[in-house]
């Protein structure tokens, strides 16, 4: 991670949580933005909260990091679940061309790796 991030991770998007997340961690840029959407890495344990983890608060604190977590479920507020009219903006912005998809398309499992780069 050093060596891809030299200055430092500054964002990052957790949805794993586990030996990922701690090595990410120990690598944040000053002021570092992270989002926390899933902790994989626990959902089988008998007690997620027995796992050895790096406390991720007092990385937060020496990088000045945030930290925010969501659950896709809470989205929209309005009408948690409902993503109708999300669904609507985003078709329009499509046909608008204000929205594009950007696809990175590696093939053979050779390259698994480098994919990720």
């Amino acid at each position: 991670i050093r060596q891809a991030a030299p200055q430092g991770v500054n964002c990052y998007f957790d949805n794993a949580g586990g030996p990922s997340t701690e090595a990410v961690l120990m690598c944040l840029a000053r002021f570092a933005r992270i989002s926390v959407c899933g902790q994989i890495a626990y959902y089988n344990l008998k007690d997620p909260m027995s796992a050895r983890a790096y406390p991720a608060t007092m990385v937060a604190l020496q990088n000045s990091a945030t930290i925010q977590g969501f659950i896709v479920t809470e989205r929209p507020r309005a009408r948690p679940g409902d993503w109708t009219a999300a669904q609507k903006d985003m078709e329009q912005w499509i046909l608008e061309g204000k929205l594009k998809v950007v696809e990175d398309v590696s093939a053979g499992i050779e390259n698994a790796f480098d994919a990720f780069l």
